[in-house]
Formats: C-alpha cells, sequence, structure tokens
C-alpha cells in the first residue's frame, strides 16, 4: 500500500513539476558566471524534499515569494564519481517555482543536489546544503517464462503478462553457443501480449533467451530468468538398405521402415559415382520399403541414398548419410570353342561354359557364295556343349560364331569365328 501512494504520488509531482518548470529548463552547462549575493535568502534544505524514480528524481522545497528574487538554480553531483563537485543543470525562470523533475539518470545511483534563489543582474545565492538522493533500481521482469522447443527451425517463448499497468512492451533477446553476446531480437508490443515465435533457426540447436519489460516512459526492467530450448533435429534416415547387384537392367532398393510417427514419407536419391551429385529419383510413401531403377541397361553401377521426410517437411541431410551401391546383371560370360571341323561331311563344334549361367545357345551361321553374296542363318535354343551341322555345300565358306544366353534373356559376347569349309570334288 506505501508503495502504491509513494508511486501516485511520484506521478502527480512529475506531472506537476512538469507543468512548472519544463518550459524554464535552459539547459545550462557545466559552470555558471552567476556572482554569489550573500544577500540572496539561501533554500533552506530541511524544506527540499525529493522522490526518486528509477531514472528520475522529482524535487520539491520551500521557495520565496518576496521581491529581488525571480528564479532558482539547481544544481546535481554524481555522488560516487563527483562528490560535492557540482553541475548547473537548470535555471527556472518563476520566484514562484517550487517543482523540479531531473530525468534521464541512471538506477540504483546516488546524486547530490542544492538550490541556490537567483537575484537581480543573474547573481545567486549561497547553495543549500546538499540534499543525498538514491534512484531506484530496475523493477524485476516478468514472474514467469517458459521456452518451448522440439518444433520445426522454431522455439515458442511465453510468458506471463506483468502485473505493472505501466509496461507497454516486452523486449527478447536471444543467445546460443555459436553466438555467445545476447542479441535484441524482437519487441512485443502491449502489456498483455505474452508469446513470441522465434523462427528461422537451424535444426537441433539450442538457443537461450531473456526478456525486458519496458514502461510508455521507456524503463527497462532487469532482465528475466535465462530460459532455453532446443529446435527439432532432422529425422533419422531408414537403416538395412540393400540394393541389388545380380538383376538384369534394373536395381531393387529395399530398406527398413522406421518405427517414428512423425516420419510420411522417404526421398531416393541416386548417382553415377560415389563422391558424385545425388539426384532425386521418387518420393516413395512411409509404408513402402522398396524401389525398383529401371535402367534398361547391362552391367550398369549406381550409388544411392535414401532419406526420410516427417510431417513437418524436415528431411534427413543426404550429405551425411551413408551410400550404398547396386549394379545391373552384366551379360553372361563367352563360351570358349574347343573344337570345330568337318567329319562325314558335317560340322563339329564343342565348347565349354563360360559361367554357369548360360541356359541355352544361339549359333550364327554364315555362309559365303561368292566376295559379294553371303546369307546367315540364326539358329537358336542349342542346348548342350556340342553343335552339328549337315547342312553344308562343298565349295562354300562358313563361318560360325556362338553367344550363350541366360535365364533373363542376356546375350554373352560372340565367340571369335570359326572358319569351315568341305572342299569340291575332284573330277577325274
Amino acid at each position: 500500500m506505501r508503495k502504491s501512494i509513494k508511486n501516485m504520488l511520484l506521478i502527480a509531482l512529475m506531472i506537476l513539476v512538469s507543468g512548472c518548470s519544463s518550459l524554464n529548463n535552459l539547459g545550462l552547462g557545466n559552470s555558471s558566471s552567476s556572482k554569489i549575493n550573500n544577500s540572496l535568502p539561501v533554500v533552506d534544505s530541511q524544506s527540499i524534499r525529493s522522490i526518486s524514480d528509477i531514472r528520475a528524481v522529482a524535487l520539491e522545497w520551500k521557495g520565496f515569494d518576496i521581491s529581488g528574487i525571480y528564479g532558482y538554480y539547481i544544481f546535481r553531483s554524481n555522488y560516487k564519481k563527483d562528490g560535492q563537485k557540482f553541475t548547473k543543470i537548470a535555471k527556472l525562470n518563476s520566484k514562484y517555482a517550487s517543482h523540479y523533475l531531473d530525468t534521464n539518470l541512471n538506477e540504483q545511483t546516488t546524486y547530490l543536489y542544492s538550490i541556490s534563489s537567483i537575484g537581480k543582474d543573474d547573481t545567486q545565492s549561497k547553495l543549500s546544503k546538499p540534499i543525498k538522493v538514491t534512484t531506484l533500481n530496475k523493477f524485476d521482469s516478468v514472474s514467469f517464462s517458459l521456452a518451448v522447443g522440439n518444433l520445426p527451425r522454431t522455439i515458442k517463448i511465453l510468458w506471463r503478462p506483468h502485473t505493472n499497468y505501466s509496461v507497454n512492451a516486452y523486449i527478447i533477446e536471444r543467445s546460443d553457443s555459436k553466438n555467445p553476446k545476447w542479441k535484441k531480437i524482437a519487441k512485443v508490443h502491449h502489456r498483455l501480449n505474452a508469446e513470441y515465435i522465434d523462427t528461422n533457426l537451424q535444426d537441433n540447436h539450442t538457443y537461450s533467451y531473456r526478456i525486458k519489460a519496458l514502461t510508455f516512459d521507456n524503463i527497462q526492467s532487469k532482465y528475466s530468468k535465462i530460459i532455453q530450448a532446443k529446435t527439432k533435429p532432422l529425422p533419422k534416415t531408414t537403416s538395412k538398405i540393400q540394393a541389388t547387384t545380380n538383376i538384369a537392367r534394373k536395381i531393387i532398393l529395399t530398406w527398413q521402415t522406421l518405427d517414428d510417427k512423425d516420419i510420411v514419407s522417404y526421398n531416393i536419391y541416386s548417382s553415377r559415382s560415389k563422391n558424385g551429385y545425388f539426384t532425386k529419383l521418387a518420393n516413395i510413401k512411409k509404408s513402402n520399403n522398396t524401389f525398383e531403377d529401371v535402367l534398361n541397361t547391362n552391367n550398369t553401377t549406381r550409388y544411392y541414398k535414401i532419406t526420410a521426410i516427417d510431417k513437418d517437411n524436415l528431411e534427413t541431410n543426404k550429405n551425411t548419410l551413408p551410400v550404398v551401391m547396386g549394379k545391373t546383371l552384366s551379360i553372361p560370360k563367352t563360351p570358349k570353342i574347343t573344337l570345330g571341323l568337318i567329319k562325314n561331311n558335317t560340322v563339329i563344334i564343342n565348347w565349354l561354359e563360360g559361367d554357369n549361367r548360360a541356359i541355352s545357345y544361339i549359333m550364327y551361321k554364315t555362309a559365303k557364295e561368292s566376295f559379294f553374296k553371303s546369307k546367315l542363318t540364326v539358329i537358336n535354343n542349342i542346348h548342350g556343349n556340342r553343335f552339328e551341322d549337315s547342312k553344308i555345300i562343298r565349295g562354300i565358306d562358313y563361318e560360325y560364331k556362338l553367344v550363350a544366353v541366360d535365364e533373363n534373356g542376356l546375350l554373352s559376347k560372340k565367340t571369335k569365328s570359326i572358319l569351315l569349309n568341305m572342299p569340291k570334288l575332284k573330277i577325274k
């Protein structure tokens, strides 16, 4: 109750003083050429009253309603820094003035004040005995504040509205490990506003905040307690990724789905080299764990990364992920011909398997009837490791090439040519 009454008196005194003296404050410097007139009455220091605020002091005194008095000088010193070395801070040009408001002071600082009366020709009386006045400490900030984290690149700041009705704004400051110096990031207007949302922050990063209350006359409170929160981390990647190396013309990716309710999908990226640029291939729903990369080429290598996307559209940092290699199936190895001859008017060709993938063979038979004329015959579905051809004519050159075929229909490279010829019979 006493504090409330004191505050009310201070407000009333400030209003009265501003009406009495603000227009008369000439902003005098640190020295005065006024002469001392010992006949002028000295202001009684016992009559000087003061009321302190955080950055202001209001003075009231008993003046002189007599002829020869034209106003008052106000003197001040910073007690700790200057002792009783006074500076003239104001001139009040009326003998009826009895109030003065000194502003822009430092909080919780002791000042000395003295007053002299002004006579004819700007002479002045001796200074009154000084009075000591200490400004108030800053008032407390908000009584409760909270930082809400685990939000996507965002932290929400909440506080309880200040109980001081003179508060009309809040100043929000922020710091973090990378920027330890406190920085003002926002000014929230109106006492009853009690929320600020800080955005565009780093992922999985801790930030510190503090709050100051600001009054209508720009007086700042103390800082609130420091509060901290951490932004939401990027989603973890899926694990146990596998890429096939034995399927024809495509690579199949499989992975273990994540048991995370925030995950909604996966992004598939691929590159032609392990350290190359990864291009997005597809976005796959969380319920799927398979993707087919159809390349339509043989023996082709690709490298893959899989990122997770959560409900807030945050994505795993693909630059930190391991690389998985996949490969399309290569063609079968070329068989090796071990025998090629003509016996009893029949071509006989034997070979060895290039690998165990061949399920059949194709023979390419070219009959060279002349330099400009030839005929190609393709014999499919040859099984075993032997080929016999009795459909030959004497005097014609035959070229044979063999190809292995696997279960996917992939063809090996052709063997080297086998050239055979059954000479014409000599007529006696």
